[in-house]
């Protein structure tokens, strides 16, 4: 197998954790660190751009005023802070076009959105 130079690396660490606990959010970072630290070491020895991507809003949580992804994202920017090239910052582009707190957007696929 040979060895692959990419370019561009994006990535996200996503909803799969979705508990505004200590523990959890802690467990988050630690993880999201490790990750952060591999990519990071591809992005100095390969001249690689390494992009990190917001998680976007989750409304059945968002809409009852539950929003893990504001920290979730929030503790992701402190992670790679200095690690990464640019933070894309999806989670603005869908609320600067659904709105902060939406139930309804021509974005979802279902309406009401948070369902």
């Amino acid at each position: 197998q040979q060895p692959v130079s990419w370019d561009v690396i994006t990535f996200n660490f996503g909803l799969h954790n979705l508990n505004q606990s200590e523990e959890e959010e802690a467990k988050y970072r630690s993880q999201l660190s490790n990750i952060t630290a591999r990519l990071s070491e591809i992005r100095s020895k390969h001249n690689t751009r390494l992009l990190y991507v917001t998680t976007t809003p989750f409304m059945p949580d968002d809409h009852f005023g539950h929003l893990i992804t504001n920290d979730l994202n929030a503790i992701a920017r402190d992670v790679v802070h200095g690690h990464v090239d640019e933070v894309v910052d999806l989670h603005r582009v869908v609320t600067d076009h659904c709105g902060q707190n939406y139930t309804d957007c021509d974005w979802c696929r279902v309406h009401p959105c948070y369902l």
